[in-house]
């Protein structure tokens, strides 16, 4: 599912992506895909709030780079054995 505060068009909003994967059964994962550039708002969504199976990033790589990415990535893993 595509994720976003509206920065691109076809996200969706926090509150409609949340009841979207309140809706997924077991076994099926959920994966969101953000496209924003923003860490912070993804390791926010991700880690904190949606708490999705799989998290993709596909923000450009000039924007967010391999060293932001790896960060976001351990937070997100750190976050989901807590």
């Amino acid at each position: 599912m595509l994720v976003g505060d509206g920065e691109f068009s076809r996200e969706q909003l926090l509150a409609r992506t949340a009841a979207v994967a309140a809706a997924i059964l077991a076994p099926s994962p959920f994966s969101a895909l953000f496209i924003t550039a923003k860490a912070e708002f993804i390791v926010e969504w991700a880690a904190e709030a949606l708490k999705p199976t799989i998290a993709h990033s596909g923000a450009a790589p000039e924007l967010l780079g391999p060293a932001q990415a790896t960060a976001v990535l351990r937070f997100i893993r750190v976050s989901k054995h807590e």
